[in-house]
């Protein structure tokens, strides 16, 4: 009997890298650059912010970037 394999999303694949390498740039857009950690960061607090409007886990939404 196999074992079946592990699935991730991305947010899965970002908190790992975010949390062993804090320091690295993630996100360059012109001058503005953002470590792994300040992103993760913000990304948090974006999440907070939708929870805080009834978003809930599976929800859509979308970003206008």
């Amino acid at each position: 009997m196999s074992t079946p394999a592990k699935t991730f999303n991305l947010a899965d694949i970002f908190s790992t890298v975010a949390e062993q390498h804090p320091q690295r740039c993630a996100f360059i857009c012109g001058e503005q650059r953002l470590s792994f950690a300040e992103l993760d960061e913000r990304s948090t607090r974006l999440a907070s912010a939708l929870r805080d409007q009834g978003v809930k886990r599976g929800d859509n939404v979308g970003l206008q970037l």
